[in-house]
């Protein structure tokens, strides 16, 4: 079966497939997830994309245990994506072919299935580099993934969805009744989830939202949000699309304050010692050398480049 791409005209009434399909990932999945939409590229046949780990902690401002990130590959790997096609027709897809683990480098190489690749340049789309930043600086899992559905209907300026639905998309009822529902109360869906979600996304992406909750007869059924898109609103922009192998080796000498321009030329000129710098940064963030003083210092003469 051939899924069209849709254009930009049809982008608020078409449906997503991974915007509205129903998933459940926690806030290190969803990080992997938004790290590798940015990185995609239309014009590259590969289907192997590599996601450094010391960059993602950068951006995200988070620490990562390799355990956590296994089991969040694991994870997203292993989970199928459900979804009911507007010809009738049932879909069932699979994120990862392979995860390699690069031992030493910090890098995690993540092989695509291919059947997903089409719906992922979909999702990316809806989405500029510094919303892709906002989403991964945004902590609550249900954040990151209303903040997905919202950025659809953004051009509307609202939104209305039925509870019922809303708690499927984010794993909170099942549809089959197999798994216990969760907050089934209206109060602490708001708490727990709605109200948190809803602050961080105005807090850290170009949305200004608001909700309110409906009743049909004595219950409340639907949930309409009121959406207001401010591009001037100071977020922060990373053209990740530009963001090389040797930009992200100069920011990381930045970071432990290697300056001197003729040495700084020297490594991000070097695969070997860009690689080396990766490694290297990474265990000084893990600790690895103990309370370092001078890590510039450090690294030079662990490197040999004094």
């Amino acid at each position: 079966m051939m899924l069209s791409r849709i254009n930009d005209k049809q982008e608020i009434r078409q449906s997503n497939v991974l915007t509205e399909a129903r998933f459940e990932m926690s806030a290190t999945e969803l990080d992997i997830l938004f790290y590798l939409l940015s990185i995609l590229k239309k014009d590259s046949e590969t289907k192997k994309y590599q996601i450094p780990i010391l960059e993602l902690q950068n951006i995200t401002q988070k620490e990562y245990q390799y355990t956590q990130l296994r089991e969040a590959t694991e994870k997203m790997g292993s989970r199928m994506y459900e979804y009911n096609l507007d010809n009738g027709d049932y879909l069932q897809i699979w994120l990862f072919s392979s995860c390699l683990y690069k031992k030493g480098l910090g890098i995690i190489e993540i092989e695509l299935s291919e059947k997903i690749k089409p719906f992922l340049f979909d999702l990316r789309e809806r989405f500029t580099s510094f919303r892709l930043y906002a989403a991964l600086n945004m902590s609550s899992k249900y954040a990151k993934r209303i903040y997905t559905m919202l950025s659809q209907w953004k051009d509307k300026g609202v939104w209305k969805i039925s509870i019922e639905e809303m708690k499927i998309r984010l794993k909170i009822l099942d549809p089959k009744g197999k798994e216990p529902e969760l907050y089934k109360q209206i109060v602490e869906l708001k708490h727990r989830v709605l109200d948190p979600a809803i602050s961080q996304i105005n807090k850290y992406t170009e949305l200004n939202v608001s909700y309110k909750l409906l009743k049909r007869g004595r219950k409340f059924q639907d949930i309409e949000f009121d959406i207001d898109v401010q591009n001037d609103k100071a977020v922060v922009d990373i053209d990740f699309n530009h963001n090389s192998e040797e930009q992200r080796c100069l920011k990381s000498l930045e970071e432990i304050g290697v300056v001197r321009k003729d040495i700084v030329s020297i490594i991000i000129k070097d695969e070997s010692l860009r690689k080396k710098t990766f490694k290297w940064v990474y265990e000084w963030k893990l600790g690895k050398f103990g309370k370092v003083g001078n890590p510039a210092g450090l690294y030079l003469k662990t490197m040999g480049l004094v």
